[in-house]
């Protein structure tokens, strides 16, 4: 240290690990004796979250869970890459103690690699192991749907369907100028009936 230093930094310890320190003035002379010795212990780090996994939910949902096997750590941060190449970039942090997160922010045929350390005021873990998920593709939309009107409780409508991979179909009904939406027949497979009344 130079003269009349009176603070120091001693960076790049390890952590959970026990120092001794002690100090003494030194000139052309020679040295003084030394100080009393101090003793400081740094903390340990949080211990790095286990078995992370990305499940597709669907095409624009992916969840992630991890083991917690930390009892100290302040919260989770999650890095994501997009494809094979990208850069790791945050995607989010979570409190304390969370084991799963739903990443809302995906989009349709993509590649999503993930990683989770804990972080404290200490510093953060090491990264957890890295999961992947791809999400699926959406189903083409159907086409040239038709009306005719078989009796005056019944109107039959048919369509093309456009797509191979489609679970079904979600089918929604409007009445005339009442402004909404309401599904009448989700998730049927290849419905060829549409209810949609014009009038009250």
């Amino acid at each position: 240290l130079g003269a009349n230093a009176t603070a120091y930094a001693d960076l790049g310890l390890t952590p959970a690990t026990t120092y001794l320190y002690r100090l003494r003035a030194i000139n052309g002379a020679g040295a003084s004796g030394y100080t009393s010795e101090v003793t400081r212990a740094t903390p340990a780090l949080p211990i790095a979250p286990a078995n992370l996994s990305a499940t597709v939910a669907t095409a624009h949902v992916i969840t992630l869970t991890w083991q917690d096997l930390s009892s100290t750590e302040a919260a989770f941060a999650i890095e994501r890459q997009d494809g094979t190449a990208g850069d790791w970039l945050p995607l989010t942090t979570t409190a304390a103690n969370t084991t799963a997160y739903a990443d809302i922010s995906v989009v349709e045929q993509t590649l999503y690699n993930y990683r989770v350390h804990a972080t404290t005021w200490t510093g953060p873990s090491a990264w957890s192991n890295e999961a992947s998920a791809t999400t699926p593709a959406l189903p083409l939309a159907p086409s040239d749907l038709a009306a005719t009107q078989t009796t005056a409780t019944r109107i039959d409508m048919s369509r093309r369907d456009n797509s191979s991979d489609e679970a079904g179909f979600k089918v929604e009904r409007q009445i005339a100028d009442r402004g909404t939406w309401t599904p009448i027949a989700p998730g049927t497979v290849n419905p060829c009936l549409l209810y949609t009344p014009t009038a009250a």
